[in-house]
């Protein structure tokens, strides 16, 4: 029985941490066991999160990154 969907979905929020962004999903991909889904969720970050993003998804081709309008916390 293989599993196609994912079981665990980390969501990682994520607003002007460029520096803490790269370790919490390099964290989150260390768990992998094949049945997990990553997704950033880029709050209108004004650092480097959007570059540092772009580079994280060529590290790992199955990261999903949603950028937005920064809502806040909240939204």
């Amino acid at each position: 029985f293989k599993m196609t969907a994912p079981l665990v979905t980390i969501a990682i929020p994520s607003f002007d941490c460029a520096d803490l962004l790269r370790r919490s999903v390099d964290s989150a991909f260390a768990l992998d066991s094949g049945l997990i889904e990553v997704i950033v969720v880029d709050d209108g970050s004004t650092d480097g999160t959007p570059a540092l993003c772009a580079t994280l998804v060529l590290q790992y081709p199955t990261l999903r990154v949603i950028r937005r309008s920064n809502g806040g916390l909240s939204a």
